[in-house]
């Protein structure tokens, strides 16, 4: 499975459940575990992108920004 199909998967995920959380059908805690997930993820792409391929994507780092402003939001909540 290629990795932005994956990253839109997950996106899609946390968007469902923070619907259904905002309508008091799911507790919080899933979200906070798919926003952990994602931020790890995106850690790891980052450190690739870095160290290894020397060339950064603009959307890859787009996307490591959000999932850092998600996690931190999710640590707060």
């Amino acid at each position: 499975m290629p990795n932005s199909f994956a990253g839109l998967a997950i996106y899609a995920a946390i968007f469902a459940l923070t619907i259904l959380f905002m309508n008091g059908a799911v507790p919080f805690w899933p979200i906070q575990t798919l926003v952990g997930i994602g931020f790890v993820f995106a850690m790891y792409f980052t450190f690739i992108q870095a160290l290894v391929l020397k060339a950064f994507c603009t959307w890859c780092v787009v996307s490591a920004i959000n999932f850092v402003v998600l996690f931190l939001a999710a640590l707060v909540l």
